[in-house]
């Protein structure tokens, strides 16, 4: 047994116990204790540090986790952390087997095996959902796969103007940093903006963030633990669930009706379980496109309040309505502050110009502004300088609407150019909005061998089992996007679709 000299600090904003602990680990750490010394028992320790014997209980414990104590019945607590071991003692099981004797270069060590050392394979199951949007920037393949604004409606003129107006004003702010939160001159235009919508909002309820994913992943880093339960809709996109899977939550997914999601199931499962969200995408979803009905809004709500459980709406969408009868979004309907609102503006503006916003409770947007100031520092000045140009000018809504014309242009064109698949068995609604085709499949069809043979011909289609976060159905759909590609490869790509999907029905 040992003596030991640790100097405690009263006030120290680090506790007592973490000071201790630090010290007693230096200590090990230096060679000043040795393997297989004893330290002072909780009793002695605690009157030598003048303390309770529980802040020394508490010190052993967390050392004893973190492996550089081992408790011994009887005689206490044992210094266990060793030094000196041989290569073979330290490497981890999956690696020993690589390791060869003699020399002294790195050819004598196994390099690291960084597949071994992931946390799962979600990522990889998740790339054939990124890798195919991802190539659509560059690829020459027919891009059925991604979503993003069309080509032909990115206003690049008014931006350009907009860019040299700033770059010539003199005013040096757009280059500084903005405040974590977003500039206050877009988070005012927003707030008129969704006034439009009618939602009441306050500058101090909005965070900018750079796109859907992040506000995601910032709600989920602040909410959710392992364990934890949340609810989504099924068929949705893998960006609304596999950040709450990668925190260790468990999701929990209703079926969609065409009208929204089945709101008879979801109360039955918030009867039985507690979960922290439902997340919805209530206008256009990806990938059914369908929008949940307004009556489904006000029931949604209406268990929201009962079973005192918040709301995440995504909204992105809303502004692609091809028809006049739109709903309002269930932020405006919100009475109790349930709702926490996202939109993005990938759909609506130049895809390069990455930005989206969170509006919720002014305690939820701090907090989420505490995050952004530790993950990014700030968000993007110059980008939503432009988008605040771009609103305050009216362009925005203008383009709006230009897009929004385009994407029924090729909607209509890809549901014309797809009617001879139908007739094959094909089967999709068509959307009244978005940029999405949710197609199923003819019956018997061999989904692998169909999209095999689309992807040789250079036609990209996300499989529709990817929008099922247990992935245990959904083989036979397939997402087809019509916003990204041009009319003359919707009319290709639809072509080779019908005659691959005639060739394999044989």
């Amino acid at each position: 047994m040992t003596t030991m000299n640790i100097e405690i600090t009263k006030g120290n904003q680090t506790p007592v116990f973490r000071q201790a602990a630090n010290q007693i680990k230096a200590a090990i750490l230096s060679g000043e204790l040795k393997e297989g010394l004893f330290l002072p028992s909780e009793r002695e320790m605690a009157g030598m540090m003048g303390v309770h014997r529980n802040t020394v209980t508490r010190v052993y414990q967390e050392l004893g986790c973190e492996g550089y104590l081992e408790p011994v019945r009887g005689r206490g607590h044992r210094v266990s952390f060793r030094e000196g071991n041989e290569t073979s003692d330290f490497l981890p099981a999956f690696a020993r087997s690589g390791a060869t004797s003699g020399g002294t270069h790195a050819g004598r060590y196994p390099g690291v095996p960084w597949f071994a050392l992931m946390r799962d394979g979600l990522a990889d199951r998740n790339a054939a959902f990124d890798d195919p949007v991802s190539d659509s920037c560059t690829a020459r393949d027919i891009p059925f796969a991604a979503g993003v604004a069309p080509p032909e409606a990115r206003f690049e003129e008014d931006i350009r103007r907009i860019f040299l107006d700033l770059l010539t004003s003199g005013d040096e702010g757009i280059f500084a940093r903005s405040h974590y939160q977003g500039l206050y001159a877009l988070r005012a235009g927003l707030c008129a903006m969704l006034r439009m919508k009618g939602v009441d909002a306050a500058p101090s309820e909005i965070q900018i963030v750079s796109e859907t994913n992040q506000a995601l992943s910032c709600l989920a880093e602040l909410f959710t633990e392992r364990g934890d339960t949340i609810i989504v809709e099924e068929p949705t996109s893998p960006d609304i669930y596999r950040t709450f899977l990668l925190r260790g939550a468990s999701v929990l997914s209703v079926p969609s009706e065409r009208d929204g999601m089945d709101l008879n199931m979801l109360e039955t499962l918030l009867k039985r379980r507690r979960p922290k969200f439902i997340c919805v995408s209530s206008a256009f979803h990806d990938p059914t496109g369908v929008s949940m009905s307004v009556e489904k809004r006000r029931r949604l709500l209406e268990l929201s309040y009962r079973y005192v459980i918040p709301i995440i709406e995504e909204d992105s969408s809303s502004e692609l309505f091809f028809t006049e009868d739109r709903a309002p979004c269930i932020k405006s309907m919100d009475e109790n502050g349930n709702v926490i609102y996202i939109r993005s503006f990938a759909l609506t503006f130049a895809p390069g110009l990455k930005m989206a916003f969170v509006l919720g409770n002014r305690q939820v947007v701090r907090k989420l502004g505490r995050l952004q100031s530790i993950h990014a520092t700030n968000p993007d000045s110059i980008n939503q300088s432009v988008i605040d140009q771009c609103i305050k000018k009216g362009l925005y809504m203008k383009h709006a609407g230009d897009i929004r014309r385009c994407c029924k242009a090729k909607r209509d064109l890809f549901c014309d150019c797809l009617a001879e698949a139908r007739r094959l068995g094909l089967r999709f609604d068509v959307p009244r909005g978005g940029v999405y085709l949710w197609c199923r499949l003819p019956e018997g069809l061999d989904h692998r061998k169909f999209r095999g043979a689309l992807a040789r011909r250079g036609v990209r289609v996300t499989p529709g089992a990817l929008f099922f976060p247990n992935g245990t159905t959904g083989e036979d759909y397939i997402r087809l996007n019509y916003s990204l590609p041009s009319k003359e490869q919707i009319e290709t790509g639809a072509g080779i679709l019908t005659e691959t999907l005639r060739a394999l029905m044989r």
